[in-house]
């Protein structure tokens, strides 16, 4: 897997340097670090960066794409992001450059433990955590029954599904559950994928087999 480049850019010249020298000394599987001059050379996709107050507004701005910020936090007062959805963590000063390190390793490591449990299919994504089945444009949250239809269809994509077995393994043998149930939860499913991305009979019936899903669709 190829290493992550983290941008560094701080308005602190003498901070900057010392980073700049301990990083060229450092040898890490997960990433490398890069200092900057100014935020115009830093690949706008970047997704995690190092940097002070003084860039802060900027880079919120002008990075999208953006994770975590680790910021340097100079005058030990609170700091918050206001135009970023990304995770800001925080540096006083003095600090060790090992509890950065520390810090973005396990933000990496995190960050593709998610990345790993993602269902990727030709145009979609499914995050099981979130219950999100979504684009670069569209997306849907399904409720957690109908999460765990999606699911079960999903683990079984290559067989057809009979109503009593979804019934099961779903609801867990509950007897005051009916198939009325069932359909009332497809139904919302089948709603959602149509009106809101656009996917007609990604979830077919057939009478005499069942359920199954139509993965080339997504």
């Amino acid at each position: 897997m190829s290493k992550i480049l983290i941008p560094v850019i701080l308005n602190n010249s003498s901070l900057q340097s010392y980073i700049n020298e301990i990083s060229n000394g450092f040898i890490e599987d997960r990433f490398n670090l890069k200092c900057y001059q100014t935020p115009q050379y830093i690949d706008e996709k970047s997704e995690y960066i190092i940097t002070d107050e003084k860039y802060l507004s900027d880079i919120e701005k002008k990075f999208k794409n953006l994770k975590k910020i680790f910021l340097f936090n100079y005058s030990n007062k609170k700091v918050s992001l206001t135009n970023s959805k990304a995770e800001l963590i925080i540096f006083d000063l003095p600090f060790k450059f090992s509890d950065i390190i520390s810090a973005i390793n396990n933000t990496i490591l995190h960050s593709r433990a998610y990345e790993e449990k993602l269902i990727k299919f030709n145009n979609f994504v499914y995050d099981p955590r979130l219950r999100k089945l979504y684009d670069k444009v569209l997306s849907i949250r399904f409720t957690e029954k109908e999460a765990q239809i999606f699911q079960y269809l999903l683990q079984n994509k290559n067989t057809n599904i009979r109503k009593k077995k979804l019934l099961n393994e779903v609801w867990k043998y509950d007897e005051s559950i009916d198939t009325h149930t069932l359909e009332t939860h497809i139904y919302s499913i089948r709603k959602k994928i149509d009106t809101k991305l656009k996917i007609r009979n990604l979830i077919v019936f057939e009478e005499d087999r069942g359920y199954s899903i139509n993965l080339s669709l997504l």
